[in-house]
């Protein structure tokens, strides 16, 4: 009998990696979650830890990705900044830990590799988050492997922070909120469910590789 193949999923206990991360669960998926916090992700995965392998790993440090990568088949790589804290950079952690972490996969011998990029992302962008996604998604493209990039706008659901504390904000001045810029500004958000559908799509073997969706 033939294993399942083994998907593992960077970021897992982040707000899109958890819902990811139960998404597969429920489909049946042998999954393993890469996190920074072990304690962090217990308890964000409190309902599937019977069911999942936990390991912890710094993509900003290779030395720490072996065991990780052990038997992998598929990654799904979220790992990212928006917002810079300490040494904690757009260059670091979206660029640098990208790069770190299609190498990993390389070696392993990993055959599908999913890349939560950005809608927008580009690596001339004169924005540095932009940049810093468009130069990972760059190496990416020109890694060898089998990959799929996905360029989700602003994601929104239960727990997220931007649009819910957007919502706060509504909520304390329901007659006064701030406006950025001149008003013309727009968003494009996207629902949780549906970004990680994607996802969970992309590891089918069906689906057209070595694009951006």
């Amino acid at each position: 009998m033939e294993r399942e193949e083994m998907i593992l999923v960077t970021g897992a206990s982040g707000y899109v990696g958890n819902n990811l991360v139960r998404r597969l669960v429920q489909a049946g998926k042998p999954v393993r979650a890469m996190v920074y916090s072990r304690e962090k992700a217990e308890a964000r995965l409190a309902a599937v830890l019977g069911q999942i392998e936990i390991v912890t790993g710094d993509v900003t440090r290779p030395e720490t990705l072996a065991p990780a990568m052990a038997g992998v088949d598929a990654v799904v790589h979220l790992v990212a900044v928006a917002i810079e804290q300490g040494d904690q950079t757009y260059e670091r952690v979206n660029t640098q830990g990208t790069i770190i972490i299609v190498n990993a996969a390389k070696a392993a011998g990993v055959s599908r590799f999913v890349n939560m990029s950005q809608n927008k992302a580009d690596s001339a962008s004169p924005y540095r988050f932009l940049a810093s996604k468009g130069h990972a998604q760059d190496y990416v493209a020109a890694s060898g492997l089998d990959w799929i990039a996905l360029r989700p706008s602003v994601i929104w659901g239960p727990q997220d922070e931007f649009a819910n504390m957007q919502a706060r904000l509504i909520k304390l001045t329901p007659l006064i909120f701030p406006i950025v810029g001149d008003g013309q500004a727009r968003f494009q958000p996207v629902w949780v469910g549906d970004v990680i559908e994607a996802a969970a799509r992309c590891l089918d073997e069906d689906i057209a590789t070595r694009q951006a969706y």
